[in-house]
């Protein structure tokens, strides 16, 4: 009995490795029969199916162990079918980006089989990648209406019914942004980027789940090294780092930098050949709160809640010995350019923290610089927004600056801007406390001829409204001891000496010493002061503003 029931037990333990072994191989030739070739089915039927045919797809080969769920995969590479671009951007259909993906090797991790051969379903716990290229497009703006409305889970269908993924890990990803129909105005570049998408969902569930970023529900974007050059390539930007979190929907830019290809002053006015400003623009940390990611990826636009930048420094200078830029600036006050921007924009508000300002002029005659200063200038910018429906509920952009000119003397300035407006409406007010003659004699080389011995500007007021052709307002200054130097410079030897009788002359007849004078307060009032086509806003503004003084100064 003992002998039988030992054959007995010999028997089903062989008979069962034998049927655990056929099932292994079972699995194995499964695996390289069937499911290998029905995976790439599934992947290139979504790539294909989901995009409206725009997109192809090729497979290089995929090297699967399903007993530990894992696939390996090598040269997948997804394009844009240039016919069916054509097709759709006839027909007003394209989406906001389009993609071109080449991934030399990566992994999946998890696959489940049995979902996959019977379910049409893909089950995956994570893909990882390394080394993978991205190119996205962004197409024009276009009539939103006219895009197919089949949303991607269901034109996937019948070759897929459904896919989760538990994350997706991209390492260092290099990653190129352009515009449509290779136009290089804009063309930005990553050297690296780390991109983690955990919980993928794509089913008629998700799709209703507004709370995900596309399908995911969790994105962290790490970029570096961001490189940038502009259309005539005669600047260039860059940014060490640039995070991205859907946990509390922030982005972060570190280290930015805008700056002129050609970095000394005779390289780029020889190649500029006008008086062209040379810019730089650098600060230190610039950030969005509640930056909807989505909105800008399907829609082009930009919308937060709030964006702070920390220390900024812009530094302009400006050689007016080179010939003068004739291209008009009417429709370039900052409202309009913001209404003519490419991007849709709804920011609630823009938050400038110590900002630094120095714009240097080198004088047309004498080729002498002066600079004028601004330092730790406070910005509040509200309303910033090109959306229509936005803006009739709310038409006014506002700006309020705190901050020092010249290194000590308080500012305070207002501009309010009609983002409805036709012709450029603006106002702007503004008050400067406690200038002296040795702060503005920094500014008098560059601009002119003469030089302030003496001049203690207690309070300077001003309140102007304009548009693209005028500005008119009122102008006050308070001040004592003023007493103006004419000069002259020698062009052959660049000696520069005091014109006497000309100084005696405009200090004694023409200038008043003081404001208020004898119990009398002189104000400028209804000033105007016509626009030159060439002219920005900032000049205008100014100009303005000293055409006021000007009256008040010699009593007219």
């Amino acid at each position: 009995m003992t002998t039988r029931l030992t054959k007995q037990v010999r028997y089903w333990l062989f008979t069962g490795l034998a049927l655990i072994a056929f099932l292994f191989l079972f699995l194995v030739v499964v695996a390289e029969r069937y499911v290998v070739p029905q995976l790439k089915a599934r992947i290139s039927a979504f790539v294909v199916s989901g995009s409206d045919s725009l997109y192809t797809c090729s497979i290089g080969s995929l090297d699967a162990s399903f007993l530990g769920g894992n696939v390996e995969i090598s040269g997948l590479h997804i394009g844009v079918d240039s016919v069916r671009y054509r097709s759709l951007q006839a027909a007003g259909r394209l989406p906001s980006l389009t993609m071109k993906f080449d991934m030399e090797h990566g992994h999946m991790q998890g696959v489940r089989v049995l979902p996959l051969v019977f379910g049409k379903k893909i089950d995956v716990r994570e893909v990882f990648s390394k080394d993978a290229r991205v190119i996205l497009q962004r197409n024009r703006r276009r009539d939103t209406s006219v895009l197919a409305s089949v949303p991607l889970w269901k034109a996937m269908q019948p070759d897929v019914s459904r896919i989760l993924i538990g994350q997706v890990r991209l390492d260092n990803l290099r990653f190129l942004y352009t515009t449509e129909d290779g136009d290089r105005s804009v063309k930005i570049q990553f050297d690296t980027c780390n991109a983690l998408i955990r919980r993928i969902r794509i089913d008629s569930v998700a799709a209703a789940d507004t709370d995900r970023i596309g399908f995911a529900r969790d994105v962290t974007l790490h970029f570096y090294d961001l490189k940038f050059r502009s259309a005539d390539s005669s600047y260039k930007l860059k940014a060490k780092v640039i995070d991205y979190s859907s946990t509390d929907r922030s982005l972060v830019v570190q280290d930015f930098k805008l700056q002129p290809t050609l970095k000394e002053k005779d390289a780029f006015y020889a190649a500029a050949k006008s008086r062209k400003s040379m810019t730089v623009i650098e600060y230190d940390k610039i950030a969005f709160t509640n930056f909807k990611v989505e909105t800008f990826l399907n829609h082009n636009a930009i919308e937060a809640d709030s964006v702070l930048v920390n220390a900024p420094k812009i530094s302009i200078y400006v050689d007016k010995t080179y010939p003068p830029m004739l291209a008009g600036k009417v429709g370039q006050y900052p409202h309009q350019q913001l209404m003519r921007a490419g991007a849709l924009i709804r920011i609630k508000g823009i938050g400038i923290r110590n900002l630094s300002l120095a714009y240097t002029e080198r004088g047309e005659k004498n080729g002498q610089e002066g600079t004028l200063t601004l330092d730790g200038i406070n910005l509040q910018v509200g309303n910033v927004t090109n959306d229509p429906a936005l803006i009739r509920r709310n038409n006014l952009c506002v700006a309020t600056a705190t901050g020092r000119l010249l290194g000590q003397s308080p500012l305070e300035m207002r501009f309010v801007f009609p983002l409805d407006s036709t012709e450029g409406q603006f106002s702007a007010s503004g008050t400067i406390r406690h200038v002296t003659a040795a702060q503005l004699n920094a500014l008098a080389p560059a601009l002119a001829n003469t030089r302030l011995q003496s001049l203690d500007m207690h309070e300077l007021r001003f309140a102007l409204h304009g548009d693209d052709y005028s500005a008119t307002g009122d102008v006050r200054m308070r001040y004592d001891n003023l007493f103006v130097v004419l000069q002259k410079t020698d062009e052959r030897t660049g000696t520069v000496s005091t014109k006497k009788l000309l100084t005696k002359i405009l200090n004694r007849f023409t200038l008043q010493s003081s404001n208020p004078a004898n119990g009398t307060e002189r104000v400028a009032t209804g000033v105007v002061r016509s626009r030159q086509m060439t002219e920005p806003f900032f000049a205008l503004l100014w100009n303005t503003v000293y055409t006021g003084m000007q009256g008040i100064m010699t009593g007219h």
